[in-house]
This record gives structure tokens, sequence and C-alpha cells, in this order.
């Protein structure tokens, strides 16, 4: 009897330290560790170990530096790159895994205005004028970016109270205005860097980047789907990425009744095409790696631009995420 008495006690502690793990009154620092271990156990076997055909990632690497120039590169160079993508490979999707908050500045042109305006030479200062929208590489990124259509940009939230507020943010996922702002615990961002009004206005969408969540042991193994601003729900890149590529518009999961039980946020999943997305209490989801590096095709940027993709049709119709691994950018 003693001992029946023994175990049901020892359950019902047992019980009552999960319990309180799980609603955050306790921390218990070995359950987190088993958790870590098996979850990445569990990737590793489910890792698939193949290349995903239907995304390349174009690499501003080294060698295209060496032959491109270094970063930042020219917007026109960009607006090249765009060009080919989208007209000579016909890629469905191109995202930026960077942004653009600023315009470009011809130091060349601004120093020849100076020189002009120095000199009085009105004859100079009006051919500059006149020259000036053919001279404006903005603007030619800007029409590429409209002609393809189905551009993604990426953009900054910055954490804090208030950390300013530069560019253009894309329309938010669930405005303020919607209940579903209230249905979770999003993390929350006091500032943003976006875009060029001039891109921003011309992109088929927009997300946010380099916003992971760093377990306490130093990996990162999950990231938010999405962030609050100004009481406002916005997408992360890879979602924009996603819904611009399905052509369909992620759908809230709630709980049962749509309410808040106890406090916890109702927001359990997004629905994407019939995909289920799950969601934690702060909009996060757990990172499906796909293997090890090298699960996706890497394209030289500087072979995109120069023609010299062995076999171009292995772009067509895929999403293509321009990036950057040159050291130090």
């Amino acid at each position: 009897m003693t001992r029946k008495i023994l175990l049901i006690l020892f359950g019902l502690s047992v019980t009552t330290l999960f319990s309180l793990e799980v609603i955050g009154v306790l921390r218990l620092p070995l359950l987190h560790v088993l958790e870590f271990a098996t979850y990445d156990a569990r990737v590793r076997l489910s890792a698939r170990e193949n290349i995903d055909p239907r995304i390349v990632i174009v690499d501003i690497d080294e060698s295209s530096q060496r032959l491109e120039g270094r970063w930042p590169w020219r917007r026109d160079t960009l607006a090249r790159l765009v060009d080919e993508l989208t007209e000579t490979y016909h890629a469905e999707v191109v995202a930026f895994d960077m942004g653009f908050p600023e315009a470009e500045r011809d130091f060349t042109v601004e120093q020849l205005f100076e020189l002009a305006a120095a000199r009085n030479d009105l004859v100079t200062l009006e051919r500059l004028t006149l020259y000036g929208p053919v001279l404006d590489r903005d603007a030619s990124f800007a029409a590429s970016i409209e002609n393809a259509s189905r551009v993604v940009l990426g953009y900054i939230f910055h954490h804090g109270e208030e950390n300013g507020r530069t560019g253009r943010l894309p329309p938010p996922l669930y405005p303020a205005d919607s209940k579903i702002p209230e249905a979770t615990f999003a993390i929350r961002a006091g500032g943003y860097t976006g875009n060029l009004e001039r891109f921003q206005q011309h992109a088929a969408n927009a997300g946010f980047f380099s916003n992971p969540v760093v377990d306490p042991d130093g990996v990162y193994r999950s990231a938010p789907m999405l962030m609050e601003f100004d009481g406002a729900l916005y997408p992360s890149l890879p979602l924009a990425v996603a819904q611009t590529y399905l052509g369909a518009t992620a759908e809230p999961v709630l709980a049962p009744g749509g309410d808040a039980i106890g406090g916890y946020p109702s927001l359990e999943a997004l629905n994407l095409a019939g995909a289920t997305i799950p969601l934690d209490a702060n909009a996060t989801t757990l990172v499906p790696y796909r293997g090890k590096q090298g699960s996706f095709a890497y394209v030289s940027a500087a072979d995109v631009l120069r023609g010299r993709i062995e076999l171009p049709q292995r772009l067509a119709g895929t999403i293509v995420l321009i990036g950057t691994t040159a050291a130090g950018n």
C-alpha cells in the first residue's frame, strides 16, 4: 500500500514538474537538452540528402566580384541580373536575400555637377540635367523589378522600443485591425530598414530576414514566420517567397473557438496552399533542414550575367534566391 502511494506521489510530482515547464513557470534545463538532442536526431534521420530542383541559389561569390566588381554592385548590373534570370532563363520567382534602403550615389556625376557649378558652366549643367534620367541606374533596377513582376525583396526588422524607420515596408499579411495579431505573441519589432519606395512599389512581395531564433545551446532550430510591427503582422522572406511562388495567401489556423485559452495564443499554424506550417506561441516554426550544405543548387551570379550556365533549363520555373557567400559581405 505504501509503495503504491509513493508511486502515485512520484507520478503526480513528475506531472506537476512537466506542467510547470509547459506553462513557463519552471525551467528544466535537462528536459531542453533531451528535447534538442531528440529533435536533432530526427532531423538527421529524416533529411533527404538530395538537391531540391525547385530552388536555385544565385551566389554573388568571390568569382563574381572579381569579374563584375566588388559589392555593392551598380543597380544597372542588378537590373541585368534580374532580366537574365527572368527573360533568358525563365525563373518563376526571383528573391533577394538583401534589402535596398538607399538610393545609389554616382560620385562621378556628383563631382561633374560640382565642377560645372563652381565654374558657372551653364552648358555642362544643362547637359548633365538633361542626361540625368539616363544616368539614373536606380530607375533601371526599378524597371527590371516591374517587368519581372515576381520579384521578392528582403528587409530588416530591428528589435527594441524604437530603432528608426528607413524605407518602405510592404503591406502586412495581417493588418492591425484584424483579429489575428491578437491571437499570437509574435516577436515585436521597434523599427525597420525597408526598401526604397520605387523598388518596393514594383515588387511582388517582400519579407524580413536575419531574425533567426537561437536556442540556449547556440543552435538555430527555428525561425519566425511572422513578426509584429505597429500592431500588424508581417511575413518572413521564406513565407513571402512561398506565397508568391504558389500564388496563394497564408491563412491562419486558430485553436477551436478562436479564443485564447488561459492567456495562451490561439494562432496554431498557417495554411498555405494546403500545406500546414505549425507555429509556436511566438509565431516561429522549426526549420525542416533538408540536409548538409549543398542541398540546393548554387550558380555563380557572374555565370548568369555572362551566359555561362551549363544547363540553363534547370533555372526554368524555379525560385531563385540571390545572396552572397563572399567574405566581408
